[in-house]
Order: structure tokens, then sequence, then C-alpha cells
């Protein structure tokens, strides 16, 4: 019985696994899609993927302006706490200038 239980474990969390990521070859790590907030960990910056143009990976920050490029090997899905974090400072940010 409590192998049955293992293995029903181990097939939903590949399920669940499966539908929330985008499963790359072995030898990729997982990247956000567009529109998902990421993490650039060349520079630190945490900013919304705007696609990928020449190989690099275009992110635009959170509250908006100019776009950089990142390596895709440095791309990573936003950290909750960080993507909140950021999202709160960009919240902040627009109220103080009334945008």
């Amino acid at each position: 019985m409590a192998s049955q239980q293992i293995t029903t474990a181990r097939a939903w969390f590949v399920h669940v696994t499966a539908r929330n990521f985008v499963v790359m070859a072995s030898d990729q790590e997982t990247r956000p899609g567009i529109g998902e907030v990421a993490k650039d960990l060349g520079t630190g910056k945490i900013g919304f993927v705007m696609g990928e143009v020449g190989g690099k990976v275009q992110l635009r920050p959170l509250n908006g302006g100019k776009e950089w490029d990142a390596e895709p090997s440095t791309v990573r899905p936003a950290p909750a706490r960080e993507e909140l974090s950021a999202r709160l400072a960009a919240t902040n940010n627009q109220s103080r200038w009334g945008r």
C-alpha cells in the first residue's frame, strides 16, 4: 500500500511539473516564457521577458523603461519573494511620481 502511494505521488509530481513548466532538453534549464517575470542572474535585475533576438533574451523592468539583453543561460524564473519585492518597488515608484 505504501509503495502504491509513493508511485501515485511521483506520477502526480511529474504531471504537475510537466503542466507548469516548459520542459527543455535534458542539458538545458527551464526558462520563463514571454510575459513572465524573470531574474537576470548576470545583473541581478528582475523584469518581464519580452522575447529573444539574436540569441539574447530581452527583459524589460517591471515599472517600464528600456529593455536590456541577457544571456539565455543567466535568465531564471524570479523567486516569489524577489518578484513581490520588485513589483512593490515599481508600484511605490509609480505612485511617488504620479504615474
